[in-house]
């Protein structure tokens, strides 16, 4: 597949996943390679590989680098190649901070696992075009991940929560669990919901749970752990078993934001934003591994899609949700569909924007914060699809078009801007790779912004 040309980009470093260490030795010695392996389990690898890359990257914006600099992540074919795609968030937020930098993940076949001459052609050609920033090598063609919009209306919006359903709930009773507290109590006459916090339960805590409670046929309880810690979630797992209770679902909510640019944030910053999302996930899929589950839901972020400026660590940490999905799915060594949605700012879920700030995400992207009814909608369809992962917007459907696709304008010219629209609707779009040569669309409009801009204007706010 012909993809945008673009000069080349100047290798600065070269990580290989998944190779034998002998290959490292066989490339250019101008162009770094570094080979990363895999640790005990998934949560543990993916850990490594974000903070290597995180160092890597780091180490280059401190250089202030003035021109085109890439760094390419090549992974080799395997069970657990798809962990690596939750980096693509980390390299899109570092573009947004500078844009000079390209991050690319570069996942290659089984005739590329040990042949150094087809990784560096492989390498070669996508330096041309170092604006793709997922690509995989199918049967010979090179195909380029983006976006694409599905059409949910004949998917089920009816309530996913059972009546007489036991629920996990991470994220304590703050922003989106709180909303989703509500929604389980008002939609089941009777329903059992585990919500996990850090904190210890306090009188604040105990009365907001008792008026949460509509009916004495519902039972909340709160249950304190650090979800990031094998021994506390091995406790509260026990304790929900002690209760002579089988869970049906599991909302992972939690999660921890530390907004700083890259050159200012150091490892222990970075693992303190990944490791509720990481390790949260993966001690949870471990402990309930048993469990007959309707569905495991993990609420994740356009960050990990689009990237943002001083959430490089946040964009990380929901994209081990997104290939962690795909990932437990493709297994069939669980019960219940994983499905990981990457929500925007919501209107009502504890963060506020003021009227300006509306406003200029409007302008600027099209979207705008997604009503809570609209929310619960598109988690039930999310949850009753097929699909490991969903990204959920609100808005303008032509100018989102514009935005998250890059189409063409009227002229034909293949365009990086936002133009302006007034169309106003609402949309949900799926990560899928997808041949380069994606959709496109003939557009019009008058005030233009670039997409550099976007990372600073209009990605803060998902």
């Amino acid at each position: 597949v012909q993809a945008s040309a673009a000069s080349p980009g100047l290798l600065k470093q070269r990580v290989l996943i998944g190779f034998e260490p002998s290959l490292v030795g066989q490339f250019a010695p101008h162009e770094p390679t570094l080979l990363l392996e895999s640790q005990d389990n998934l949560a543990d690898t993916y850990e490594k590989y974000s903070l290597a890359c995180f160092d890597i990257v780091k180490k280059l914006l401190n250089e202030k680098i003035q021109t085109q600099t890439l760094v390419q992540v090549i992974v080799a074919a395997s069970e657990n190649a798809e962990l690596a795609r939750g980096l693509a968030g980390l390299f899109l937020s570092a573009s947004h901070e500078n844009p000079n930098f390209y991050g690319q993940l570069i996942f290659v076949g089984t005739d590329a696992n040990a042949d150094s001459k087809q990784i560096q052609k492989i390498s070669d050609e996508n330096k041309h075009q170092p604006k793709d920033t997922v690509i995989r090598y199918k049967s010979g063609v090179r195909q380029v991940q983006t976006l694409i919009e599905f059409n949910d209306s004949k998917l089920s919006s009816n309530c996913v929560f059972r009546e007489g359903g036991v629920y996990l709930l991470t994220g304590g009773l703050g922003g989106l669990g709180r909303l989703f507290i509500e929604e389980i109590v008002a939609s089941t006459k009777s329903a059992v919901v585990y919500v996990v916090g850090r904190s210890a339960l306090d009188s604040q805590k105990q009365e907001t749970l008792e008026m949460l409670q509509a009916s004495h046929s519902h039972t909340l309880r709160y249950l304190s752990a650090d979800i990031s810690n094998a021994s506390d979630v091995g406790t509260l797992y026990a304790e929900i078993k002690s209760d002579g209770h089988t869970l049906n679902g599991i909302l992972h909510c939690a999660g921890v934001n530390l907004d700083n640019f890259i050159v200012n944030k150091d490892n222990q910053e970075f693992s303190a934003v990944t490791k509720p999302k990481v390790q949260g996930t993966y001690l949870l899929d471990e402990a309930t591994k048993g469990e007959n589950l309707d569905f495991f839901a993990l609420f994740s972020s356009g960050v990990s899609v689009l990237g943002n400026v001083g959430q490089a660590d946040y964009a990380a940490a929901n994209g081990f949700l997104d290939s962690f999905a795909q990932l437990r799915n493709s297994k069939n060594d669980r019960f219940g569909r994983c499905i990981a949605i990457n929500w925007p700012y919501w209107q009502h879920g504890g963060m506020q924007l003021d009227a300006d700030s509306q406003a200029v995400m409007a302008k600027f992207s099209g979207m705008t914060p997604l009503e809570t009814q609209a929310g619960f909608t598109a988690f039930y369809r999310a949850v009753s699809s097929l699909n490991s992962q969903v990204m959920v917007t609100q808005g303008s459907l032509v100018k989102m078009r514009e935005v998250l696709y890059g189409l063409k304008n009227s002229d034909g010219e293949h365009i990086d801007e936002l133009l302006e629209s007034s169309d106003a609707s609402d949309t949900k779009v799926e990560q899928d790779i997808q041949q380069s040569s994606g959709p496109t669309s003939t557009i019009g409009g008058q005030e233009t912004v670039t997409i550099a801009d976007l990372g600073k204007k209009t990605a803060q706010f998902l």
